[in-house]
């Protein structure tokens, strides 16, 4: 037997069960490996990455081991226990989505992110929306997306355009602008046409 049988420091079986069963069936011994200085929540979790990693799992039994994860640490962002698992972060949301619907974890309010960093679900989701360009911010300023819309460009061909609403930093309306899909090249105009002018300071509007 090539793969050694982990164990913690005091003995317990980490991974490995089945070939422990197998070798003393036959009476031969085994190679062993001992971690150290794992937290019980970390030894869960190292089984749980192995097993994912080594076997031939198929998309039910992933999910099992997420739904195993999620309900020993619900805190965690999908994210953290995407990368701890080695999965999708979309597969662990749906996951979760299904074991707070089912009452099996808690709705939580704040996340711990993989840095450590807690945070709010809300920052979560608009972190996400940013990522998916459904939001934008240019000098401090939001820009939402709310449609697209085709064009026609000089040489003939025609492309899509996203369109972005915001809100006039001087009198608080919300205007539109339409912008290329290259999130190099986005440099949206910041006020409504009113109080377009190119070269004069953004003066904040005073909301009462």
């Amino acid at each position: 037997m090539l793969v050694p049988v982990e164990y913690d420091e005091v003995g317990n079986i980490l991974d490995g069960h089945h070939r422990v069963k197998i070798c003393r069936e036959l009476g031969i011994d085994w190679p062993r490996l001992i971690r150290e200085g794992f937290t019980e929540e970390e030894k869960w979790t190292h089984a749980r990455q192995l097993n994912i990693a080594r076997r031939h799992l198929n998309q039910e039994q992933k999910r099992a081991l997420i739904a195993d994860q999620l309900r020993q640490t619900p805190h965690f962002s999908d994210r953290r226990i995407a990368e701890m698992l080695g999965v999708s972060d979309k597969t662990v949301g749906s996951v979760r989505n299904e074991l707070v619907a089912n009452a099996e974890i808690p709705q939580t309010q704040t996340v711990t992110r993989s840095d450590g960093v807690v945070t709010t679900k809300q920052q979560v989701d608009e972190r996400r929306r940013q990522r998916k360009g459904a939001v934008r911010l240019y000098a401090g300023q939001r820009y939402d997306r709310i449609g697209e819309e085709d064009y026609q460009r000089k040489d003939g061909r025609w492309t899509k355009l996203d369109v972005y609403r915001s809100h006039c930093p001087e009198c608080g309306k919300p205007f539109e602008i339409r912008a290329s899909r290259d999130r190099n090249a986005f440099h949206p105009a910041r006020r409504c046409d009113e109080h377009k002018a190119q070269g004069r300071r953004i003066r904040c509007a005073t909301i009462e």
